[in-house]
């Protein structure tokens, strides 16, 4: 439900099932968005709750996206984020943005310290071209960590070079700094992450559009994720029986450098395929 004037927005989205119980941890589980936001002057907004993040990509909700599985580097980005949001946009081709948040990937204030983030995107006319950069800083310690120092970095690009073609990737760079609880270990460990992805989509017909991803994850210091060097390759076939419905067949291979996390008929393997087959349905209505 959201709610939008000329000077004050207002959203609220509700949301149940397997993402909620597996991403969001010791949050509110139900709740997936609510805030409230006020307008100052001309094109300059503050709003203040519980946002999506502003980090990637692929959106939370398979309709947003042209594959319904997310891709090995979603898995690293953060789902979620709390705090407040300064949003200026001087054209309609460009947004800017700057937010005070709890930290990454945080709904509860774990600390006293503050997490700072930006957001700078610009859309070319008839969306022929668009690039976006995200980024975030902060100490976010909780009881774990004396100190855990993140600076989060995601480029990402979308283009139509030619009729019934798009592609679109992004690019993350995470480092990260922890020093230890531990009264005897007072080492500063460090952990760097690279993720990469890549799709293009396909328009044959007006109701029918093939997507192919790749995406790989390199954490060179096996520290910043449990995706460690995995890379994945995705193909799909989208059927619009209508506007607000889609059925999608898709098949991914994913594979490990060199870990054996995947089970395989019982057996520890380094990657495994996958074929899903997902339909959506999803309806929009407004008033005045």
């Amino acid at each position: 439900m959201s709610a939008e004037s000329d000077n004050y927005r207002a959203n609220l989205t509700m949301h149940y099932g397997d993402i909620p119980d597996v991403a969001w941890l010791d949050n509110p589980k139900m709740i997936q968005q609510a805030y409230a936001g006020i307008k100052l002057f001309d094109n300059f907004w503050v709003d203040g709750g519980y946002f999506l993040t502003h980090i990637g990509s692929e959106s939370l909700t398979p309709k947003d996206n042209w594959l319904s599985t997310h891709s090995i580097v979603t898995y690293n980005e953060p789902f979620y984020q709390a705090g407040l949001k300064f949003t200026y946009q001087p054209t309609s081709n460009i947004t800017t943005q700057i937010q005070i948040l709890n930290g990454l990937n945080q709904f509860k204030d774990v600390n006293e310290n503050k997490s700072l983030a930006v957001f700078l995107a610009y859309t070319a006319d008839e969306n022929l071209f668009s690039v976006s950069y995200a980024g975030q800083y902060g100490n976010e310690a909780d009881r774990k960590f004396k100190a855990n120092t993140t600076m989060f970095h995601n480029l990402c690009f979308a283009v139509n070079p030619i009729k019934n073609l798009e592609i679109k990737g992004h690019l993350d760079y995470i480092m990260r700094e922890d020093y230890l609880l531990e009264e005897d270990n007072d080492e500063l460990t460090e952990a760097n992450l690279l993720g990469v992805s890549l799709q293009l989509r396909y328009t044959f017909i007006e109701k029918l559009r093939a997507t192919m991803r790749y995406a790989m994850v390199n954490d060179e210091d096996n520290k910043s994720s449990v995706l460690q060097n995995l890379s994945d390759i995705t193909l799909g076939l989208e059927y619009l029986p209508s506007s607000n419905s889609y059925i999608r067949l898709e098949g991914r291979h994913i594979s490990s450098s060199d870990l054996k996390i995947f089970v395989v008929d019982g057996k520890p393997e380094t990657s495994r395929n996958e074929v899903s087959l997902n339909l959506g349905v999803f309806f929009d209505y407004t008033t005045k």
